[in-house]
């Protein structure tokens, strides 16, 4: 393989590079193969454009068993797909990567070649009689150009590869989401550094690797974007944001209490519409990724977030921004109908790692349970004591900072009135409307109407019971706040949130979560997580080179 350095001197050759560059290959469309218990095979085929592939992306419907069909490429296999996908996939169109192995590298066809793939419906014994097949919607091969252009570096062939380029290959690969060869020139000068004890130098060479951002800081913030917590996500502005955050080396609490949030630059031209393409859809989003921009290239900061009011033709500077809490992905998957309790629980969930009946309490007062909540389910009122008051009463201590808020027609909405503007205050039944706060967060009145009215964005926090505070580890005045960023800031500052950051990157670069006996790697990473200024590319460049994370060579 020939690696060639170029120099590009000026902007307009710059912007065919990154376009050359570009992780995801153009790839023509292919008519769609259904794959079932009836049609059992399905064929397509593809010339491959290039001298090698790291993975192919399916664009796939109703993949919803694990090993569900397998993939033979040009008479070879199998390789099995859908593992690991969410069971709930029925009549879904979602997207999977098949990682391809160096083995499996050598079935296909290279350089302008046909290559001849075929699906098989697999009825997997765990699943069978119930696996009713998939539809493959399309196909992408995934190549790697990498950011920087290398010379050329002959192959050694006079011994052994050393342990420490083995090892760069292991950092490489957890950093960058791809495999390379091992004789790519990446791997010879991280191999010096590794030789010489500097693993994190190594680490950092791997983070300058478009495949980082592109790749595994975008699955990363992916999992944490949306209820389903699955990689297949679209691109949206959370994850923007977070890949932001990771490449400008911003404190890592400003996800939580920024009013800014990351889209596409003048460099990439696609919809930018504030209300038609940001607030009101996914379009600009989905834009970058179709059309295969660099994300750590293209995205650029925007210093202010706007939010939709409950007037329809408007938009304002949001007055209660809070980083990606505030994002039109979290919000989308969290505040729409309901009762606004799922941002509570899933902001704790994403930022502490705490399941919501990890921090329930019995103990903790529930005068801020709502009127919805029935304090005699079934006539019975131990059953309420026994049954909702643990959680309810810490989690709707925090429910009110998202008074304002709901997700209606495709828009985060932020109340700064009432629905119906005459009746303010009024006892309505079903529901009591107070001026500014949205009409959800007092519906049901009628199930219990000693249940605490919400009259503003104020909030309580109860979880500050012994076993809370521990488990939180709360810094600075929690005890009580207004609106979102207040409760976002409590959340940052609390130790939970750099122990939670550091078990989610350990568990993406690692492949497996932390075991019990690591407690004390999780507090020296989050202690030097925090020293760092909350920079979370440090944090996974220190983690990739854990020997937990590596092994032993």
């Amino acid at each position: 393989m020939i690696w060639v350095r170029s120099v590009f001197l000026n902007s307009q050759k710059s912007k065919i590079l990154l376009s050359l560059m570009a992780i995801f290959m153009t790839f023509p469309s292919l008519a769609q193969v259904s794959v079932n218990p009836s049609t059992t095979t399905g064929s397509m085929s593809f010339n491959l454009n290039s001298d090698q592939i790291l993975s192919v992306r399916l664009q796939v419907t109703d993949a919803d068993y694990t090993n569900e069909g397998q993939l033979f490429v040009n008479g070879q296999g199998p390789i099995e797909l859908f593992d690991g996908v969410d069971s709930a996939n029925n009549d879904k169109t979602i997207y999977f990567n098949v990682n391809i192995g160096n083995n499996q590298a050598d079935w296909f066809n290279y350089n302008g070649a046909r290559n001849d793939l075929e699906f098989r419906f697999f009825d997997d014994p765990q699943n069978a009689g119930v696996n009713d097949g998939f539809t493959i919607i399309s196909v992408k091969p995934i190549t790697e150009l990498p950011k920087k252009v290398y010379d050329a570096v002959p192959v050694r062939t006079d011994g052994e590869i050393s342990q420490a380029r083995f090892k760069a290959l292991d950092i490489y690969k957890r950093l960058v989401g791809v495999r390379v060869p091992i004789d790519h020139p990446i791997l010879v000068e991280m191999e010096e550094l590794v030789a010489r004890g500097d693993l994190t130098g190594a680490a950092q060479i791997a983070t300058n690797e478009p495949g980082f951002y592109n790749l595994v800081v975008r699955d990363f913030a992916a999992r944490m974007s949306t209820r389903d917590q699955s990689i297949n996500e679209e691109f949206n502005d959370f994850i923007a944001t977070f890949i932001g955050v990771t490449r400008d080396d911003i404190d890592a609490r400003q996800l939580l209490t920024g009013s800014f949030y990351y889209k596409g630059s003048i460099d990439a031209p696609v919809d930018a519409d504030i209300m038609d393409d940001i607030l009101g859809s996914n379009d600009h989003y989905q834009q970058l990724a179709g059309q295969n921009y660099d994300f750590a290239t293209v995205l650029e900061r925007e210093n202010t977030q706007y939010i939709r009011t409950n007037n329809d033709d408007n938009y304002i500077e949001h007055p209660d921004a809070a980083g990606v809490i505030t994002s039109r992905a979290f919000m989308g998957a969290h505040a729409i109908d309901g009762t606004n309790r799922r941002l509570v629980e899933y902001t704790v969930k994403q930022f502490a790692c705490f399941d919501l009946e990890e921090w329930a309490d019995a103990t903790a007062p529930d005068t801020r349970v709502g009127p919805d909540i029935d304090r005699f389910p079934g006539g019975e009122g131990s059953k309420y004591l026994t049954t909702c008051k643990a959680c309810h009463s810490v989690m709707d201590g925090f429910r009110g900072a998202f008074a304002k808020y709901d997700f209606d027609n495709n828009y985060v909405r932020y109340r700064t009135d009432g629905r119906d503007r005459n009746t303010n205050g009024n006892n309505l039944g079903q529901r009591i409307e107070i001026s500014g706060i949205d009409n959800k967060m007092n519906q049901n009145h009628s199930t219990f109407s000693n249940g605490y009215i919400t009259r503003d964005n104020s909030w309580i926090n109860n979880a500050r019971s012994p076993a809370n505070v521990q488990k939180f580890g709360w810094r600075g005045v929690v005890s009580a706040g207004n609106g979102v960023k207040q409760f976002g800031r409590a959340i940052a500052n609390s130790k939970a949130f750099s122990r939670c950051m550091t078990k989610k990157v350990y568990r993406e670069l690692c492949r497996r979560p932390v075991a019990s006996f690591e407690t004390s790697m999780v507090e020296s990473m989050a202690q030097s997580f925090e020293s760092s200024g909350y920079k979370l590319k440090k944090l996974f460049e220190d983690i990739a080179v854990r020997p937990e994370c590596l092994g032993v060579r």
